[in-house]
């Protein structure tokens, strides 16, 4: 298999498995505050994190100083955890997934940035249309305003655009499960004294179903979704893979009507299916190397 194809079925998998989170987080909010959700399962999957790699004895990621993980900490590990978690509150999975839709735009160009990738203009303006249909989305399903809850989504989304940008450029050179391994054991011990503080519920009063969605969380959309995510990036470039992430508002909005029974609307559907169409332009546009 060509190194890009494999980039982008790694990816594929990996969008997926981001698309459980925005459903599974509402879920997990029936019985959990926002605040405990993003950090806890952050704080998760850095326990299973360091097990994981006293186990398998993963060796530290070569030649990375820890000034490169302070780049990608903020985002994996606290703002898109929290305020995702924070903006589901009021909003429901289907519309915060189709705002999240920005992400390609913002990855492209931190790529652009940090790994010195150079998309061309076609490139450019597919991400650029894909990304107005986002902000015409929450405009159109929203008061005709941009809400707090979409500017949370969108800060969330810089914030793991950045992160993503330089966890695929780290991971060229070194196994993804390191690099997202030792970001998620770096922000540990904040996350848990975070979600010490944050605790307002009893075990025991919380339901199996937010339990389950929990636990997934911290497995999977937290750690494991990471492994395919940053590997595809690695093997495909961060730009063009990137641009799989506009797939997931489709994902969000399946997911989300066959575990919460969100409503397919039109106006979902034709949005969701317009940003799918930039992702075929996209993806076969030309990325250079500055």
């Amino acid at each position: 298999m060509q190194s890009e194809n494999k980039g982008l079925l790694l990816g594929l998998v990996g969008v997926f498995l981001f698309s459980l989170t925005l459903p599974l987080t509402k879920i997990a909010l029936d019985g959990f505050n926002p605040i405990f959700i993003g950090s806890a399962r952050t704080a998760l999957a850095g326990i299973i994190a360091i097990i994981f790699i006293l186990v398998k004895k993963i060796p530290y990621p070569k030649s990375i100083k820890f000034k490169e993980f302070l780049f990608m900490i903020p985002g994996i590990g606290f703002i898109y955890p929290i305020f995702t978690a924070l903006a589901l509150s009021n909003k429901l999975p289907s519309h915060a997934g189709v705002i999240l839709g920005i992400l390609p735009l913002a990855t492209a160009y931190f790529s652009f940035i940090y790994a010195g990738e150079r998309p061309s203009y076609r490139f450019w303006l597919a991400s650029i249309a894909g990304s107005l249909l986002v902000i015409g989305f929450a405009l159109m399903d929203g008061t005709g305003s941009i809400s707090y809850g979409d500017c949370l989504l969108f800060v969330a989304c810089l914030a793991a655009a950045f992160a993503y940008a330089v966890g695929g450029t780290l991971s060229k050179d070194n196994k993804p499960i390191a690099i997202i391994s030792w970001t998620l054991i770096y922000c540990l011990p904040a996350n848990i004294v975070i979600s010490y503080y944050s605790i307002d519920f009893r075990p025991f009063e919380v339901s199996i179903n937010s339990w389950l969605a929990f636990i997934w969380l911290g497995i999977s959309s937290s750690y494991l979704a990471f492994f395919f995510w940053y590997g595809g990036l690695s093997y495909g470039g961060v730009a063009r893979v990137s641009q799989l992430l506009l797939l997931q508002p489709a994902f969000n909005l399946f997911l989300s009507y066959i575990l919460l029974n969100d409503p397919l609307t039109a106006v979902n559907l034709v949005f969701t299916f317009l940003i799918v169409l930039t992702v075929f332009i996209g993806k076969n546009q030309e990325i250079l190397k500055a």
